[in-house]
């Protein structure tokens, strides 16, 4: 049986959508969290119990938009600048926002 395998078909590959909406949902969530550091050291860490909602409704964004950044990855017709930097921004939103809660937990231990 041969190896190669031609054809003669011409598969488009296409910018999607969902690349740019888990971008959006990557920079949103680092934003949010940048909005959010800001705020408590403002206040020295006296921010009112809701806005701890608000940080994981966050990390909730970054996940959901970093899974979709890794299903975009796995398609072979996806392409784009949007795929990729939608993967990189919400690993790092993801990461940070786990970061911040192992320090958070540290500190109640400590």
């Amino acid at each position: 049986m041969p190896r190669n395998i031609y054809s003669f078909i011409k598969i488009e590959k296409k910018q999607t959508r969902r690349g740019i909406y888990a971008t959006a949902a990557g920079i949103g969530a680092m934003f949010c969290l940048l909005a959010l550091m800001t705020a408590s050291f403002i206040t020295k860490g006296n921010l009112p119990a809701f806005t701890g909602g608000i940080g994981y409704i966050s990390f909730l964004v970054a996940a959901a938009g970093l899974w979709v950044s890794v299903q975009l990855r796995k398609d072979t017709e996806a392409y784009g600048k949007m795929v990729h930097g939608a993967f990189y921004v919400d690993f790092a939103a993801v990461i940070i926002h786990v970061l911040i809660f192992l320090i958070g937990c540290i500190s109640i231990i400590m």
